[in-house]
C-alpha cells in the first residue's frame, strides 16, 4: 500500500515539475517576442532612430544645399527604412557634376552622401552660357572655383562628338601644359590645337594617343618654336 502511494507522489512531483518547467520557458519565449517586438519599435518607427542628419562628402564644385536638395533625404523617416540606393539614384539624375555616389547610414540618425565629383578639363561656350567639360564629355554647370583655371575650347557648336574628342585632349594633358594651357581649338576632328600662354601652339591633329602627345610636347617645350606638331607622336615637327 505504502509503495503504491509513493509511486503516486512521485508521479505528482514530476507533473508539478513538467508544468513549472512549461511556465517558465512559456514565459522565456513570451519575453523574448516583448523584447523582439520592443527592438522593431524601436528601430523600424519609433523617433530615436530617425534621421536627423545628412552629412555630404566629397563636394568641391557642388554645394551641400545642391546635393541634399537632389537628394531628398527624408528627415525624421525612421533610418532602417531609408534606402541608399534610391537616395543614391536621385543624386546621379538630378547632378550632372556627380560621377559616382556612396550613401551610408550611421546610426542613431545619420545619412551620409559621399561623392566622386566629375574633374572638368576644359571650358565651353560664351561668357553668359559656359559650361565645365569633363574629360568623357559629359557638361555641366560653370561656376568660379577657387584655384581651378582651365582652358576654353572653341569648336563648332552642336558638334558634341568633337567636344568629346577634344575633351579627351584636355584630359590628358600633362601638369606642365595644364598650367599654360589657354584654349584648345578645332575646325574638325583632325585640326586640334592647344595655345599655351606665351606659346608655343600644340597641334595634337586627331585625339588618338593624347596621353602621349602630351608628353612628347612637353619634352619638345624648351625648342624654339612657335608651332610644336605632335599629330604624329613617333616624329614630332617643330617650326
Amino acid at each position: 500500500m505504502s509503495s503504491a502511494t509513493e509511486i503516486s507522489g512521485a508521479l505528482q512531483q514530476r507533473r508539478r515539475r513538467r508544468f513549472r518547467n512549461r511556465l517558465r520557458n512559456a514565459g522565456i519565449v513570451a519575453a523574448v517576442l516583448v523584447l523582439l517586438a520592443g527592438l522593431v519599435y524601436l528601430v523600424g518607427f519609433s523617433p530615436v532612430f530617425a534621421v536627423r542628419e545628412t552629412v555630404v562628402e566629397g563636394n568641391r564644385l557642388l554645394s551641400v544645399d545642391e546635393v541634399t536638395e537632389a537628394a531628398q533625404v527624408p528627415t525624421g523617416e525612421p533610418l532602417i527604412r531609408v534606402s541608399e540606393t534610391d537616395i543614391a539614384d536621385r543624386v546621379v539624375a538630378g547632378l550632372p557634376e556627380v560621377a559616382q555616389v556612396t550613401v551610408s547610414r550611421d546610426l542613431p540618425g545619420t545619412v551620409r552622401i559621399a561623392l566622386v565629383e566629375r574633374e572638368p578639363v576644359m571650358v565651353v561656350g560664351a561668357e553668359a552660357s559656359r559650361v565645365f567639360v569633363a574629360a568623357d564629355g559629359a557638361t555641366f554647370a560653370y561656376r568660379e572655383v577657387e584655384g581651378l583655371d582651365l582652358p576654353v575650347a572653341d569648336v563648332p557648336e552642336g558638334d558634341a562628338r568633337l567636344l568629346s574628342e577634344v575633351a579627351s585632349v584636355a584630359g590628358a594633358l600633362t601638369p606642365e601644359l595644364q598650367e599654360r594651357a589657354e584654349q584648345i581649338t578645332a575646325t574638325d576632328r583632325d585640326d586640334i590645337t592647344l595655345e599655351l600662354d606665351g606659346g608655343p601652339d600644340i597641334f595634337f591633329g586627331s585625339a588618338d594617343e593624347p596621353a602621349l602627345k602630351a608628353e612628347v610636347a612637353t619634352a619638345l617645350l624648351g625648342q624654339d618654336a612657335q608651332v610644336i606638331d605632335v599629330s604624329s607622336p613617333g616624329n614630332p615637327v617643330t617650326r
